[in-house]
């Protein structure tokens, strides 16, 4: 089975029981007829946990609110709070987006669109690894939304 390394390299341990380092080259070269084989399944999650890693690190930061006495630099730092505010959200919203993507891993549903339940395009999933919809579907979404804003 695949194992994530420290470094979140990824060592895939095939039928034979060769080891080889999996490489986003490999994945992207696969035929279609190989669409998330256990190995692309493995290095997806690779890079789930790393995004998830990254993302609870980066919850260490904080900003004290204080009151300093002048109000421009009351103003910035409440300016800053708020911006930490929203990244704070940001986040907490992309760390549910990898959790969602690695449960799918887990129970075989990771990779096809919520929608079409067609194949999501690897180099989609590659570029943005919480995908959950197809370019295609993606797009008519967008266009329906902006129909219905209209």
């Amino acid at each position: 089975p695949p194992s994530v390394v420290r470094n979140y390299s990824l060592i895939y341990r095939n039928r034979a029981n060769s080891r080889f380092m999996l490489t986003k080259e490999q994945v992207l070269s696969a035929s279609e007829d190989e669409f998330m084989t256990d190995a692309q399944l493995a290095y997806m999650k690779a890079q789930l946990l790393l995004m998830k890693e990254q993302l609870l690190g980066s919850d260490t930061e904080s900003i004290e609110p204080g009151r300093p006495s002048d109000p421009l630099d009351q103003a910035q730092q409440e300016m800053q709070f708020l911006v930490h505010l929203r990244k704070k959200s940001l986040d907490t919203d992309l760390l549910s987006e990898v959790e969602k993507a690695l449960y799918k891993i887990q129970y075989g549903e990771y990779g096809f669109c919520e929608i079409s339940g067609e194949p999501i395009d690897i180099r989609r999933l590659l570029a943005s690894p919480t995908s959950r919809t197809s370019l295609e579907e993606q797009e008519r979404l967008e266009r329906n939304q902006l129909m219905a804003g209209s």
